[in-house]
């Protein structure tokens, strides 16, 4: 085998001999076409050239030599902007169709230059020598050969593929990974379930519609969310609650924003659904042959492509990422006073929201907990009655009132009331002692640099994030004990952040060059929970 070095598109790859019969002439020899070829480029001679021309003349061409084959073995560099067969050389030309034989029948795909790649792909979005099906598995396929090595054909296929998938009518979870339409779903749905929330009179309190699957509109939330509503205080706690407090704080949320003649509310993160026009492959050389005159493909109910006599258009929201942060800066103040009225674990730093909108949230959060604890004294009474009516019914069955099971039920009916009512909740639990611990056990190995017990309840750290913290906090030397202990610095780090981005939606740690450092907004907050 010899070694060949690539171009800088590819790598360094060990490249088989040619296969017997192979004609492999000098770099630059001239060579002639054979019939069928002279034929296919005689066919540019009665076209004008122009773009559109350019199309149509690649594409006849192409369906002319659509079964062509060649065992043709080009050796050079082809550099062309959008190639066609009549912008090659004879040598090109049979390079190219010799290496799409090979490529056709799957045999070792040897070195070739990208534009001769263009070129096959170019067949293919037309609808050259192929099925839309094998047309689609050929595309995934040049991709995984051919991607990581030309970048800018990697960028082109993100486009083509899904477009392919449009024009040629195909299911677009045959290609998962390039067609997004959970958050094209996420979009629709709380959307429509948006514009249906009214606006409330004076003193209303909000009511979801009918029939509202709270969980889905969760999910879809969360899908659409660049705050992560996955690791919300609540959600851990109770997931469905959870799912009822976001869903029906947003609806109120948009009913308020209504009441008060704003923009709705889904149009503030999502835009407007607009139609424009669309080129359908922009950017490759294409014939438009199907020559659709009333045809619709809808990716997802918000993003639906046109085509009204030859012309294409795409409905759909706008796509400038905006929207992700606006929604998860709503959703983030959502969780933030659901934490500081709930009291559930560690409060959040201001969010990025209106004074109006935080306003908004708070009273919704406010009336969400009074609802609560509603719906908790009902439940509590609701038990309370069962009770009584169990004791009612035993003494006019003349059954004998065990007293002791009645009891039972209000301690039922107490702990359901309870559990339903939010109370201050001790969030790190104090660790009990191992069994059997003798006070040998309980002196330390090596002499500690500074506190490392993180037995309090007031803290989640184990003993050498503990003293890790405490040495960042108060100036002291940490190096000698993580080395002494074979402790990873950077994964000391690592810890503690994830830990903190569990309670207060935000890392404590960053690096000055190579050296950890304590984020100044939370210094006071840490040292609060790591004393001096």
């Amino acid at each position: 085998m010899s070694e060949v070095r690539f171009t800088d598109y590819y790598s360094e790859e060990i490249i088989p001999p040619a296969p017997a019969g192979f004609q492999r002439p000098a770099a630059g020899a001239v060579v002639s076409l054979p019939e069928k070829l002279k034929a296919m480029k005689e066919m540019a001679n009665s076209y004008d050239y122009n773009d559109r021309a350019s199309a149509l003349v690649f594409y006849k061409q192409g369906v002319f030599a659509a079964d062509y084959e060649d065992d043709y073995c080009f050796r050079g560099t082809v550099r062309r902007y959008y190639p066609t067969y009549s912008a090659l050389t004879n040598n090109e030309l049979r390079g190219y169709f010799g290496w799409r034989t090979r490529f056709r029948k799957g045999q070792p795909v040897e070195e070739v230059p990208s534009s001769l790649v263009y070129i096959y792909i170019y067949e293919i979005l037309n609808g050259i020598g192929v099925t839309p099906e094998e047309g689609l598995e050929k595309l995934l396929q040049i991709d995984k050969l051919y991607g990581n090595r030309d970048l800018v054909m990697r960028q082109h296929l993100k486009v083509w593929i899904p477009d392919y998938l449009v024009y040629y009518d195909l299911p677009s979870d045959l290609a998962p990974g390039y067609v997004d339409t959970v958050s094209d779903q996420g979009k629709d749905l709380l959307t429509a379930f948006l514009d249906s929330a009214a606006a409330p009179q004076p003193g209303e309190r909000v009511r979801l519609p009918e029939g509202t699957d709270t969980e889905e509109l969760f999910r879809a939330m969360a899908d659409v969310s660049a705050f992560d509503l996955r690791k919300s205080a609540l959600l851990k706690k109770d997931p469905a609650e959870a799912a009822v407090f976001f869903v029906r704080t947003i609806c109120g949320l948009a009913g308020r924003l209504k009441a008060k003649s704003r923009e709705p509310l889904q149009e503030l993160w999502f835009g407007r659904r607009a139609v424009r026009t669309y080129r359908m492959f922009r950017s490759a050389v294409f014939h438009d042959h199907r020559n659709y005159r009333c045809y619709d493909y809808a990716v997802s109910p918000g993003k639906v492509f046109r085509c009204r006599d030859g012309i294409w258009m795409l409905e759909m929201y706008r796509e400038d990422g905006q929207y992700k942060k606006l929604f998860g800066n709503i959703c983030r103040e959502m969780e933030r006073q659901a934490r500081q009225q709930l009291h559930l674990g560690r409060t959040l730093k201001d969010s990025s929201v209106s004074p109006a909108v935080e306003g908004m949230i708070a009273d919704l959060v406010e009336e969400y907990r009074e609802e609560r604890e509603e719906r908790a004294a009902a439940a509590a009474k609701a038990a309370e009655a069962a009770a009584r009516e169990a004791a009612r019914k035993a003494m006019f069955d003349s059954v004998k009132i065990d007293m002791s099971r009645l009891g039972e039920i209000r301690r039922d009916a107490a702990v359901t009331r309870d559990s339903l009512i939010v109370e201050e909740e001790n969030v790190f639990p104090e660790p009990e002692a191992a069994p059997g611990a003798t006070a040998e056990a309980e002196k330390p190995e090596r002499p500690q640099a500074a506190p490392a017990s993180p037995a309090s309840a007031d803290t989640p750290f184990d003993p050498d994030e503990y003293f890790f913290l405490h040495a960042l906090l108060y100036g002291e030397e940490w190096r000698s004990r993580l080395k002494e202990r074979h402790i990873q610095m950077s994964m000391l780090a690592d810890g503690i952040n994830e830990k903190m981005m569990d309670l207060i939606g935000d890392t404590v740690i960053e690096f000055a060059g190579d050296d950890p450092e304590i984020i100044e907004d939370y210094t006071e907050e840490l040292r609060e929970m790591i004393p001096e």
